[in-house]
């Protein structure tokens, strides 16, 4: 298991026992992460608020709606 999946299980762990949030809502989550992951091209421990921010911008510029960009960065 890589740091990133061992970061996301403890995360789902986290989202599960401590926020008591739903399986699908966790599945979101999990995705969402994934994807800023994967749009940032960068090692987790690398992400920055910048990068965070151009996050942001790419969402606003692809028309996500506020409350989808919201979710996605909570």
């Amino acid at each position: 298991m890589n740091n990133l999946s061992r970061v996301l299980l403890n995360y789902k762990n986290y989202l599960r026992t401590e926020l008591g949030f739903s399986e699908n809502t966790i599945k979101a989550y999990i995705h969402d992460v994934r994807s800023f992951f994967e749009w940032s091209e960068k090692y987790y421990d690398k992400i920055d608020m910048v990068d965070v921010v151009s996050y942001m911008s790419y969402l606003r510029e692809n028309t996500f709606a506020v409350d989808t960009i919201l979710r996605k960065l909570s």
